[in-house]
């Protein structure tokens, strides 16, 4: 939990960066720099601080830029189309240097639409199509903001950095461990054989799932009835016989044991054996 009230003091940095607790740490700390750019740490800065770049990383990977304006986002260097930035996509092996600052509004020809040659000989087609779809950037747009992608609205919540960082809000993540487990097993585990159908088993995983509320509060928070459960007797001149067995583990050491008592509970024979796996 302190983690994630850590991201939303990071977020607020960023979002909130004119008010005055922003001013003075920036001044201090990051003077010079465009936060949240390269973070640096001294160790003789404040615990605070240091802690703020611990959740760089995490900040980075789940924000993205919402173009406005487009003056302040770096076309190449900054996550505004998907997660990542641009740079990560590039076709050609370099930007040239006059290009390598530019920001997305220079990415803007004179009519107002995206200037597709300059992209087109950097990107792939599939990146150019998506940037088609995002409105170029426009003065009266305002400043550009920060998108945080565990939202719907892209508005940061201390719960949703929460379930990001407890992993309560990546379900996937777990279908993806499934297959790369089986994945191993086939290579290093001799007779183990993947589920024909993959998918209908994590459907079948997922249902399970989904239902565990219900089973659980049927059956182990059910209300509890307390019975007396004790030895009867058998009848006159008969003797009962009592007997029981266990495996540890299938298929396991097993043993047996039991024992005889006539009608009024006196012991007459006992007996127990190893019965082997």
């Amino acid at each position: 939990m302190n983690e994630a009230f850590m991201l939303k003091a990071f977020w607020r940095l960023v979002v909130d960066n004119d008010t005055l607790w922003a001013r003075v740490l920036l001044n201090k700390y990051d003077k010079g720099r465009q936060f949240p750019g390269e973070m640096k740490v001294k160790g003789s800065d404040s615990q605070f601080w240091k802690n703020l770049k611990k959740m760089k990383m995490i900040f980075d990977k789940n924000t993205r830029f919402s173009i406005g304006n487009g003056k302040s986002t770096r076309l190449w260097d900054d996550p505004w189309v998907e997660n990542d930035p641009l740079r990560e996509h590039l076709t050609s092996n370099q930007i040239l240097v006059e290009l390598r600052n530019m920001t997305v509004i220079e990415a803007v020809e004179q009519n107002n639409d995206w200037n597709y040659p300059l992209l087109k000989n950097h990107l792939p087609d599939i990146i150019i199509n998506k940037i088609r779809a995002i409105h170029p950037p426009l003065q009266e747009a305002g400043r550009d903001g920060i998108w945080w992608n565990a939202t719907q609205n892209g508005i940061f919540s201390v719960a949703s950095a929460y379930k990001l960082l407890t992993g309560h809000g990546k379900p996937q993540d777990q279908v993806w461990n499934w297959l790369w487990h089986w994945r191993n097993k086939e290579i290093f585990m001799p007779g183990f054989t993947r589920p024909n159908d993959p998918c209908s088993f994590i459907c079948n995983q997922a249902i399970s799932i989904r239902n565990a509320p219900y089973k659980l509060y049927t059956r182990e928070y059910r209300e509890k009835v307390e019975r007396q459960i004790s030895w009867s007797c058998p009848p006159t001149n008969w003797i009962k016989l009592n007997s029981d067995g266990a495996s540890c583990g299938n298929p396991g050491t097993t043993s047996c044991g039991g024992l005889l008592r006539d009608e009024i509970g006196h012991w007459v024979a006992g007996y127990c054996s190893n019965l082997g796996i």
